[in-house]
C-alpha cells in the first residue's frame, strides 16, 4: 500500500530513468517538486492508489509514453494488480476484472486526458450514478492532467533512454 511520504523517485523506479536523473542533476529543485505534486496526487486523496496508478498507466499507454507506462505497470504489480487486469484495462476497461465504478473512472480519465472538452454533463451523471463524488471526479481530471504533464517530460528524450 502507497503510505503518504513515500519516495516518489524509488516507487517509480525513476532512479534509473535517464530523464529524471538528468533533471535531478540540472535542477533538484523541480524533482522535488514533482515529488511533493505525485504523492500529493498518488498517496493522498479519496482514490485508492490502485485506481489511480491504472488511470495513470491507461493515459501513459494512450499517449505511447513507453517509460511511464512502464513505470506505472510496476507500481501497479507491487500494488498487487493481476498483470491480466492491467493488460485488460489497456485493451477494453469493459472486459478488465475491476469494479464497475471503477471501469467507468477509468474511461472518463482516458478521455478527459485526451479530449476534456467532450466531456459532457451525461458522462459526469453516469460516475454519480456509480456513487463517484465530485471531489473524486475532480481528482480523475487532476491526475489525468499530471500524467499528461509526466508523459510529455518523459518523452522529451534529452538523453539518450535505452
Amino acid at each position: 500500500m502507497i503510505t503518504n511520504g513515500y519516495d516518489f523517485s524509488v516507487l517509480f523506479g525513476l532512479e534509473s530513468e535517464a530523464n529524471w536523473q538528468l533533471t535531478e542533476a540540472i535542477r533538484p529543485d523541480i524533482t522535488q517538486v514533482i515529488s511533493r505534486v505525485a504523492e500529493a496526487f498518488f498517496a493522498q486523496g479519496k482514490l485508492p492508489p490502485t485506481i489511480k496508478q491504472l488511470i495513470a498507466m491507461a493515459i501513459s499507454e494512450k499517449n505511447n509514453c513507453n517509460v511511464c507506462s512502464r513505470l506505472h505497470t510496476a507500481a501497479l504489480e507491487k500494488l498487487g494488480v493481476p498483470k491480466e487486469t492491467i493488460e485488460r484495462c489497456i485493451i477494453n476497461p469493459d472486459e478488465a476484472q475491476i469494479p464497475p465504478a471503477q471501469r467507468e473512472l477509468l474511461k472518463f480519465a482516458v478521455k478527459t486526458a485526451k479530449s476534456p472538452q467532450e466531456v459532457t454533463t451525461a458522462e459526469f451523471n453516469r460516475l454519480r450514478d456509480q456513487g463517484i463524488t465530485d471531489e473524486e471526479i475532480l481528482e480523475v481530471a487532476m491526475i489525468a492532467s499530471f500524467t499528461n504533464f509526466l508523459n510529455t517530460w518523459f518523452d522529451v528524450k534529452p538523453l539518450p533512454v535505452e
